[in-house]
């Protein structure tokens, strides 16, 4: 990467951190004074407005050369990824999907929260947001539970892990998934968002509608036609053979059965079905209002050192001994 970039890696850190500065000592000097709130007011929006602007123009591919060198970077480093998991004897579920609505991961936390209220998960390595391994795995497991209830628990606990002290980690392993291409009209990363709460006033619940008072609250979003990839890695069998573990075969044909899928027999199969349910669902916030849908664009396979156009997993180059899960 281009050295005058280096100091980009993480402005949107260092714009954080100004815009809140800035923010408090314009509070400082102009909160307390009535007369001057509305001059307040216009200075934190125009502000905030700056502030998006700028982000449009940078994480763009029509305006900034820097996204795609950071897109790049990142898509490589997810191939040295998957192939570490592989030498050291993991098969691997490599899924790329591209956003079909506009995605809000991290509302409540991460970069722009303390500008916008409204946060956004925000790798500052690699200067790109992304979504962790834990929130994909949760919105999995939790359609999942909410589908079948008890049943079939201990097939999901097997796959994704039993809490408390004694506890254990699931046999199915979910990394954080990152963008890795922008296929839109505008060559936008990141777009302009607003919300209007209308149900508040003054940080407390309204009891009539009379008193409604809408606040646009401006934010930011990950723009429809970003291309994440999504990697999970699968335990390898406990006798050393190569294949994958006969537990999540079983437990991932038990969940098949469950939902009614009986006639789908391949674990792979049946996991990419769940995930493909997940994604209509969508993840992150307000999917109960269309965010965050994501349709699946390409899938990768090798298989006894053969490629595949229609992949299904990479399959570990290393025979070693999975783990078994004790009840």
């Amino acid at each position: 990467m281009k050295r005058e970039n280096s100091t980009t890696k993480n402005l949107l850190r260092i714009m954080d951190e100004y815009s809140r500065k800035i923010l408090e000592e314009i509070v400082k000097q102009f909160g307390k004074t009535a007369r001057k709130r509305k001059d307040l007011d216009e200075i934190i929006a125009e502000a905030k407005n700056e502030m998006i602007v700028n982000t449009l123009r940078i994480y763009s591919l029509k305006t900034n050369q820097y996204l795609k060198e950071v897109l790049n970077l990142t898509a490589r480093a997810m191939e040295e990824l998957v192939k570490g998991l592989t030498d050291s004897g993991y098969h691997v579920v490599v899924v790329d999907a591209k956003l079909v609505t506009p995605g809000i991961f991290g509302v409540s936390q991460g970069i722009f929260k303390s500008v916008f209220e409204v946060g956004m998960f925000w790798d500052h390595i690699f200067d790109l947001p992304f979504i962790p391994g834990s929130s994909f795995k949760g919105a999995i497991r939790g359609m999942l539970e909410s589908i079948l209830g008890e049943n079939c628990k201990d097939s999901i606990e097997a796959l994704f892990g039993c809490g408390g002290h004694e506890g254990w980690a699931g046999l199915l392993i979910f990394f954080d998934a990152y963008p890795i291409a922008v296929n839109n009209e505008s060559g936008r990363l990141i777009e302009p968002n607003i919300i209007s709460p209308h149900y508040s006033k003054g940080g407390k619940t309204v009891k009539w509608e009379y008193e409604v008072e809408p606040v646009p609250i401006p934010h930011v979003s990950i723009a429809p036609g970003t291309v994440f990839r999504f990697i999970i890695a699968l335990e390898p069998d406990t006798e050393g053979k190569g294949e994958i573990n006969e537990s999540i075969k079983e437990n991932v044909k038990n969940l098949m059965s469950c939902l009614g899928l009986s006639n789908v027999t391949n674990p792979i199969i049946g996991l990419l079905s769940i995930i493909k349910t997940v994604f209509n669902y969508g993840l992150g916030a307000r999917t109960s209002q269309g965010y965050g849908k994501f349709e699946i664009i390409k899938y990768k396979l090798v298989f006894n050192n053969t490629k595949y156009d229609t992949p299904v997993y990479i399959q570990s180059s290393l025979k070693r001994r999975g783990r078994t899960i004790h009840r």
